[in-house]
Order: C-alpha cells, then sequence, then structure tokens
C-alpha cells in the first residue's frame, strides 16, 4: 500500500516558492505613479503586477485551480488507499483541501514575482487598465468559470499526450531494437 504522502506528492506537484515578503511589503508602499514615472524597478514592477494580479481577478482564477487540484488530489488517493472509513475521507479530504488552499497566497506571490521578472512596467500598467474596462472584465470573469469548468478536459487532454507520447516512444524504440 502507498503512503499518503507518497500519493499526494505524486498526484499534484504545483509549483511554489515563496516570493520575498520584504519586497511586496515595500512595493506596497511605493508610489502609485511608478508606471508614469518610468521607474522599472524591481520594487515597481512587484506594485505594478501586485495590482494587475488584484484589478484582473487572478486571485479566483487562482483559487478555482486549487480547488480542482484539491478534488483531484483527493480522489486519486481514494482510488489507492481503501482503509480509510467514511468518516476518516472526510478529515483525510478536509485536511487536503485546507492544507492546498493555505498555499493560494504563496502561489500568488510566486505568481506576483514572475510577472515582475518577464514584464515591464508599462506593460503590466497596460493590462491593468484593459482589466478595467467592461471586455477586460468579462474576459477575467470568463477565464475563473473556464478555470473551474475546463480542469478536468484539460487534465485528461494532458494525460492522454503523454499516454500517446509514452506509447509512441516505446513502439519506435521496439521497432528500432527488433525490426521485423
Amino acid at each position: 500500500m502507498k503512503s499518503v504522502v507518497t500519493v499526494l506528492s505524486s498526484a499534484s506537484r504545483v509549483p511554489m516558492r515563496m516570493a520575498a515578503l520584504g519586497g511586496l511589503l515595500s512595493a506596497v508602499l511605493l508610489a502609485p505613479a511608478a508606471a508614469a514615472s518610468g521607474d522599472d524597478s524591481h520594487d515597481a514592477r512587484i506594485k505594478a503586477a501586485t495590482e494587475m494580479v488584484d484589478v484582473c481577478g487572478e486571485r479566483g482564477q487562482i483559487e478555482a485551480y486549487f480547488e480542482r487540484t484539491a478534488n483531484m488530489t483527493v480522489g486519486l488517493a481514494h482510488q489507492q488507499i481503501s482503509n480509510l472509513s467514511d468518516d476518516e475521507w472526510k478529515k483525510f479530504s478536509d485536511i487536503v483541501q485546507a492544507d492546498l488552499k493555505g498555499n493560494i497566497d504563496s502561489y500568488i506571490a510566486f505568481t506576483i514575482e514572475e510577472y515582475a521578472q518577464y514584464y515591464a512596467v508599462s506593460d503590466m500598467a497596460a493590462v491593468t487598465e484593459f482589466c478595467r474596462t467592461p471586455a477586460g472584465r468579462k474576459v477575467s470573469d470568463l477565464r475563473t468559470r473556464m478555470e473551474t469548468e475546463t480542469y478536468d478536459l484539460r487534465e485528461r487532454f494532458l494525460r492522454d499526450a503523454v499516454t500517446r507520447a509514452l506509447t509512441d516512444a516505446q513502439q519506435k524504440l521496439q521497432s528500432e531494437v527488433h525490426p521485423l
């Protein structure tokens, strides 16, 4: 029987790293006109990325992703671990949900750091302004809904693509090693 840790760690690997909290705090305290003044420092990019994430509704998208990931993880564990009662499964599910949801802020900090690394303040300001328009709000709202509604389809598509790639590689290797 596989351990719970083995099942959970192999079922869902969400890349996480903590952003420097000092950088985030100092970014919040920066002058709001950083984009207009041409300031493209790391602190200004962190501030612009934070605003973009907030205005464009990425928290909802990330929360939806984590919710689906937690449900998938519990489902996979349930298939592989058979010695828990219904009450134990409920507790197990609650623990997994809380644990994964407890990483949302860290994941958002990771996302902000990524945006700050790759985008200029002016680019993030333009995206933020778009997200404030009716069309931008619609895109943000639909992305959250799409994340929730299509998670299973995307996960299945990727799993099937990986299975096909592995099967193709195995068949090609066998035909080269053992030609008919």
